[in-house]
């Protein structure tokens, strides 16, 4: 986090992000304006994880009109059905989406921005063309096997990323000039360049050319959209989330959750062995709700209104209490980042960048930007249509006052929003406690294999006999091997109106210490 006022805060998974996001509100920007400057940058920074040409998704909360929306500029299907991965004939081309980034970040920037698009792009387009230092992580993923091996098929990825055939190492310099001129077109001409100029051609013709089937109607049909996001009352707290099948299982899971009450075990859920038991099984319960994954249902408020209905609600809570007292006997995870930002005046953004597939896609670049694989997924939407958007992203309300903003990635992202929720309302946490105190993730699977390992990820610090306890009542967690329980970013205003921010470590996701793999 980087911030030049104790009252605003901008979270981000780099600092040099961060910086950029700061030094535009100082430039007279709103939360707005950084969100997008810092989205931009972390497009160029990201190791291979997040992508201009994938989606995004944010929730706005402006202060003046004390009101909140989501930007679904999530992917879009293709309209042609030959558009579709098939793992018996697997072809490059047909993992691409439609993408909604760069329409996403002009629908910010037009819309509630106070500053140019053009001026908020400059830091990323500059920092592209200077280069940056190459971290930890982005040497490491280019030196794997597997995802050298992606950069390594196509012309751009072998030079941009090796030198003498060798992976770049952690401290080189790393310039993106084809990345900057794509954002200089994107400053001069807005989003038309990407679904209406050089690049959607560049793309059809790259894409096609590797077993694609995309259409120039692909990109001319593409709009990011607005939504009004749904809106509860937990423990007297008002909180946002969008209408996605993330959004409603965060608040479904808080709504159950109030039938407990956390505080009476005296210890935060990761030291209670009845108090972890309660926050998992609300958790399972609600993502068993079958109307969760009824996307063409999630705009319907009748119907969202029935799913958060007392009865629904009691209904849940009652499975939680009986299998509490009787013993009971996922898919493949994305690559994204996220970004919160609030400013001096109130306002708030929190939003998910991303690629969602594993880094660098199938390894076809277009003008430096790489192409997401995300086609592989089984999202099963209709040609044409949106796709279904697993995004969690809340903001909180208190007295009228924004209270925080949050948001999670990764594949237990779900599980982390409904924690980093829990941790800042019910226990009173800071920002930085609310992302590092342990948590359980989603169901977990094999990383190699993708199979399910028929049992919670759960950070390797809470006690076994914690464990032990839950075991006997039927529950399964995993602490060994490669361990996932959730990224994201919160931002909290305290009372005396100083924000507090902190990122979940990217240790929560990963091979725990001392395990051979």
């Amino acid at each position: 986090m980087a911030t030049q006022n104790p009252n605003e805060a901008v979270v981000t998974y780099h600092p040099i992000a961060s910086k950029i996001g700061s030094d535009i509100l100082h430039q007279g920007g709103n939360a707005f304006d950084a969100f997008v400057a810092a989205t931009a940058a972390e497009y160029v920074l990201g190791e291979g994880v997040t992508s201009l040409g994938g989606p995004l998704g944010a929730l706005l909360y402006d202060a003046k009109t004390k009101s909140a929306v989501f930007l679904d500029a999530g992917f879009n299907q293709p309209l042609n059905p030959l558009q579709k991965w098939d793992p018996q004939s697997p072809q490059a081309g047909a993992a691409v989406l439609v993408p909604g980034a760069v329409a996403g970040l002009e629908a910010i920037s037009m819309k509630y921005g106070r500053l140019p698009f053009k001026k908020v792009l400059e830091p990323a387009i500059k920092l592209a063309e200077t280069g940056f230092p190459l971290n930890k992580l982005y040497a490491a993923l280019i030196a794997n096997a597997e995802y050298g091996k992606v950069l390594k098929q196509s012309r751009y990825g072998s030079r941009t990323y090796f030198k003498n055939g060798k992976p770049l190492a952690e401290g080189d310099l790393l310039k993106l000039p084809e990345v900057a001129q794509f954002l200089k077109n994107i400053s001069q001409h807005g989003s038309k360049y990407v679904y209406k100029g050089k690049w959607a051609k560049e793309c059809l013709s790259a894409v096609n050319a590797q077993g694609g089937h995309l259409r120039q109607k692909d990109f001319l049909s593409y709009k990011a959209n607005w939504q009004s996001p749904w809106k509860i009352s937990y423990r007297n707290v008002d909180i946002y989330s969008p209408r996605t099948k993330g959004g409603l299982n965060t608040l479904l899971s808080l709504k159950v959750l109030e039938h407990a009450d956390l505080r009476k075990y005296q210890e935060h859920f990761s030291s209670s062995t009845d108090a972890l038991e309660i926050m998992t099984r609300v958790q399972d319960e609600v993502s068993d709700v079958p109307e969760l994954n009824e996307y063409a249902k999630l705009n319907d408020d009748k119907f969202l209104a029935s799913v958060f209905s007392q009865s629904q609600l009691d209904g849940i809570w009652d499975k939680v209490q009986k299998k509490r007292l009787t013993p009971v006997s996922g898919g493949s995870g994305t690559h994204s980042y996220h970004i919160v930002v609030i400013d001096s005046e109130g306002n708030a953004v929190t939003g998910t960048n991303t690629i969602e597939s594993f880094p660098w896609g199938k390894g076809i670049f277009v003008e430096g930007i790489p192409l997401t694989a995300a086609g592989t997924l089984p999202f099963g939407t209709k040609p044409g249509m949106r796709i279904q958007n697993p995004l969690s992203m809340q903001v909180g309300i208190r007295n009228n006052s924004l209270l925080f903003a949050s948001g999670a990635f990764s594949a237990s992202l779900i599980p982390a929003s409904f924690e980093f929720v829990v941790n800042i309302v019910d226990y009173g946490l800071s920002a930085s406690e609310a992302v590092n105190r342990p948590r359980f993730g989603d169901q977990a699977w094999d990383i190699y294999t993708m199979k399910p390992l028929g049992g919670h990820w759960l950070d390797s610090r809470i006690d076994q006999n914690i464990v032990d306890a839950l075991a006997k009542k039927g529950m399964k967690f995993i602490q060994k091997g490669y361990i996932d329980t959730g990224l994201g970013a919160v931002a909290i205003v305290n009372e005396d109106g100083k924000v507090d921010g902190a990122i979940a470590p990217l240790s929560s996701v990963g091979f725990t210490p001392g395990f051979n793999h």
